[in-house]
């Protein structure tokens, strides 16, 4: 998954720079056993088949820690695409 992953973003990239809007895309990515972020959630799984309630809730708190992570890189992208 992660090749088709760098392929897709090499591609929207090409995209956006060949339409003169290089900076309306922001792609950021987080690895799961991240500790030195805080984005290894305990019991996370990744698998795209676990779609328990508990493992969807701890998706969402890696989701959640990954745009703390970033707010200022995240507030910084929606001020210039006003």
């Amino acid at each position: 998954m992660d090749g088709v992953s760098q392929t897709i973003d090499f591609q929207i990239k090409t995209i956006f720079q060949a339409l003169g809007n290089a900076d309306q895309y922001l792609r950021i990515n987080g690895d799961f056993s991240d500790y030195k972020n805080n984005l290894d959630i305990p019991g996370l799984d990744p698998s795209m088949d676990n779609a328990s309630i508990e493992n969807m809730r701890r998706l969402k708190q890696f989701g959640d820690q990954l745009a703390s992570n970033y707010h200022d890189k995240l507030q910084k992208f929606v001020d210039d695409n006003l």
